[in-house]
């Protein structure tokens, strides 16, 4: 990151900015919409700005588009916003309240709301921005308010960037993916560690021999609350004295005192915490140990069953012409993902992203794609 004191600073303001939309937007108790006050529409107005204040600074040309695509999202996203707050109010244009249509994808994978026609749009400008894993949001340049100059929309009012509109929203209907070999091994690899480290935590626990003497039902239920005679008889090897009876039970605190000084706490207060600290050490041994032979089995069964792929056809950002919307397949298998894209003449395949082969025809595309998949299958 450049080391630009003001640009610095810039990048704290749009953090902060960020962190504090992310926690109005997930918070379900935030009085966020008010006659007086809209948060989130506050806050993507001030991130759009300090993008746009950022973006002529002194940085590189890679935080420059960053800088850039952050303006016309977080405008996009305002405008989402006032459409349902401020409305026909709204000193900027608003897009529809409800989309124009809705399409559905091939095969139940989901659906595409349009809030405006192709046509309303400049020829190659269209931008693909991955909202979350499930949603992809299509913004482009509008004819009617903004002009497409070297690949940047500039706004006709005030001359410069981020006037970027909504087209559509794309939503996949994910299905509950089964646990892929790499995240089951990973999981196992935690529970293996955290399981080595409570084991090692439990044996230096010098309470833990105690753990007994916490009722597992009753009216002391998982407290050290009162000792039973035989259990007082265990521990100091005489029967307890009429004195300190209470309903046949010892008060824990006739009998800590001693054992705390045996054992080196200095206090029953720190014994008792000392002992209650082992048995949720131990019980979530008990659990972890539980998972952990559970995830075994199932990475068993994982290893011995076909690996399930799913294809979805869609429409996505064309990676070698950035801008353009092009036909695309893609195939999910196992967390992995593999990808056709038309270009105007040939068809690309990739890889988590990385680019595989070209080929001119789609069948050529189709048959190539199902050799890379091939090793994942197996």
């Amino acid at each position: 990151m450049t080391q630009n004191p003001l640009v610095t600073w810039q990048y704290e303001q749009i953090e902060a900015e960020c962190a504090l939309l992310s926690g109005h937007v997930t918070d379900p108790d935030c009085p966020c919409d008010t006659d007086t006050e809209n948060c989130i529409r506050k806050h993507l107005l001030t991130i759009e700005a300090l993008a746009k204040e950022t973006y002529p600074m002194d940085i590189t040309d890679q935080e420059k588009q960053g800088m850039a695509d952050l303006a016309d999202q977080a405008r996009t996203w305002r405008k989402k916003i006032e459409q349902y707050t401020i409305g026909s109010g709204s000193p900027e244009p608003a897009n529809p309240r409800e989309p124009i249509r809705t399409e559905a994808l091939a095969a139940g994978a989901g659906e595409v709301k349009i809030f405006n026609e192709k046509g309303e749009f400049h020829a190659g400008s269209f931008k693909t921005i991955k909202h979350d894993e499930n949603t992809l949001v299509l913004v482009g340049c509008p004819v009617d308010s903004a002009s497409f100059e070297g690949g940047e929309c500039i706004c006709r009012d005030t001359g410069e960037r981020g006037c970027m509109e909504l087209h559509s929203i794309t939503s996949f209907q994910k299905k509950n993916p089964k646990p892929s070999v790499a995240e089951t091994e990973r999981r196992i690899d935690e529970a293996k560690a955290e399981i080595e480290a409570l084991d090692s935590a439990l044996k230096a626990n010098r309470a833990r021999e105690l753990i007994y003497i916490i009722p597992r039902r009753g009216e002391y239920k998982g407290e050290v609350k009162a000792l039973t005679k035989k259990q007082f008889r265990e521990l100091l090897g005489y029967d307890p004295p009429p004195a300190v009876l209470t309903n046949g039970h010892v008060r824990w605190e006739y009998i800590l005192d001693q054992l705390a000084s045996e054992r080196g706490f200095a206090s029953s207060d720190d014994l008792k915490e000392g002992i209650e600290r082992a048995r949720d050490q131990n019980e979530r041994l008990q659990n972890l140990r539980s998972e952990l032979s559970y995830l075994k089995a199932s990475l068993k069964e994982i290893e011995a069953s076909p690996l399930e792929c799913e294809t979805i056809k869609l429409e996505a950002a064309c990676p070698v012409f950035p801008g353009e919307v092009c036909r695309s397949e893609v195939t999910e298998c196992d967390g992995l993902s593999f990808t056709v894209v038309r270009q105007p003449s040939y068809w690309i395949g990739y890889s988590d992203g990385t680019p595989q082969f070209v080929q001119r025809y789609a069948r050529d595309a189709r048959k190539e794609l199902r050799e890379v998949v091939k090793p994942f299958k197996g």
